[in-house]
């Protein structure tokens, strides 16, 4: 009786969150999005051709000044990164060419490490495609150091 307790609360504990997540996604864009244009400059008003849509945003600390990595996605899903210091002053595009207009399947802050990140490049927008891990050290966000660490085949 106990294991049919545990797994009706497992499946329900599985349920629940899958529907919770289907509705997370499905959300049309809010009053919470922000937009930048190309150049990474911030604008609510843009028409949905001419928005990236940010969908990722560390704060960082390079050079003993504080800034803002982010990055926006276009709605054919390719990616824009951008730098900045805060509240979008000076905004620009990063000089990491390798990077830049791709599909990202992932970008994930190193652990103890303030300015690095690891960035998972999908070579198309599709289901299993091939993937490639960068590391990104924007230490000095003037010169970003982009590292490739492998590739391998990604899921479906």
């Amino acid at each position: 009786m106990a294991s049919l307790n545990r797994c009706v609360t497992a499946t329900l504990t599985t349920l629940s969150l899958f529907f919770g997540m289907i509705v997370y996604l499905s959300k049309p864009a809010s009053a919470d999005d922000v937009y930048v244009d190309n150049n990474c400059r911030r604008n609510q008003s843009l028409p949905q051709d001419d928005r990236f849509t940010i969908f990722y945003s560390s704060q960082i600390r390079s050079n003993s000044q504080n800034n803002w990595f982010y990055a926006g996605r276009y709605q054919d899903g390719a990616v824009i990164f951008c730098i900045s210091r805060p509240d979008f002053r000076e905004a620009r595009t990063l000089s990491a060419s390798q990077i830049q207009n791709q599909f990202i399947d992932k970008i994930v802050k190193v652990p103890n490490r303030n300015a690095t990140f690891i960035v998972t490049v999908a070579e198309g927008n599709g289901g299993r495609v091939p993937l490639t891990d960068y590391r990104l050290d924007l230490n000095n966000p003037n010169r970003p150091v982009l590292t490739r660490l492998r590739r391998r085949l990604g899921r479906t």
